[in-house]
């Protein structure tokens, strides 16, 4: 899933290039991020489909939000958010959709550095 867009930063440790999936994270410590979006299946139904949030390719614990639609003309919102630890000196955060099909808007993604690593 790509972004298209940067709307606030601060400071140089996470980095993003706008039209980019890959937001980069370039100081350990344990970081929150928080994904949302509006999905709707495009698609014969019954259809699931699963949004990921993923370290390094793979997925982070708790980052997994599902939904199953039951009409073609459903609407659905999508938001997970999940904490991490980096303790690497680079990491890659990326958001994943599980099937094709699917149309998604009016997607967020925040990522905030909440401390450093414990000791």
């Amino acid at each position: 899933m790509t972004f298209h867009d940067n709307v606030v930063f601060s400071g140089s440790n996470i980095t993003h290039t706008i039209d980019s999936g890959n937001i980069v994270i370039n100081q350990s410590g344990i970081y929150q991020v928080f994904f949302h979006c509006t999905v709707s299946a495009s698609q014969v139904t019954p259809a699931a489909i699963q949004i990921s949030i993923l370290q390094d390719g793979d997925i982070l614990p708790g980052g997994v939000a599902r939904h199953t639609f039951q009409s073609s003309n459903e609407y659905a919102t999508v938001s997970l958010s999940t904490a991490f630890a980096v303790s690497e000196t680079s990491s890659t955060i990326q958001v994943s959709s599980s099937t094709p099909g699917f149309l998604l808007s009016d997607i967020a993604l925040t990522l905030n550095r909440l401390s450093d690593l414990p000791e």
